[in-house]
């Protein structure tokens, strides 16, 4: 089953929506992944040299708005979990 298209703003907007339908069942994890979430961004400002933007913006603009910035999301999310950042 297929329902969206494949850009960095589709995953953002699953995620987002996973965190709301996470709220209303698991309180803590939804905090939890708030939180992860949060500390990625801080970390991709970091790694970008911007204070702005959401972490979804930066993907876009510097790895681009469709599969590469979905691929280059991925790489990123998995360098931040391995730098302990996480």
């Amino acid at each position: 089953m297929y329902f969206g298209e494949p850009t960095v703003m589709w995953v953002s907007n699953y995620y987002h929506g996973f965190l709301r339908g996470l709220a209303a069942v698991n309180r803590a994890e939804w905090l939890r992944e708030e939180e992860q979430l949060r500390t990625f961004e801080t970390w991709l400002r970091a790694r970008y040299g911007h204070e702005a933007p959401s972490w979804h913006e930066l993907i876009r603009a510097y790895e681009g708005p469709c599969e590469s910035g979905i691929k280059r999301f991925t790489e990123l999310w998995d360098e931040f979990e391995s730098d302990g950042a996480s």
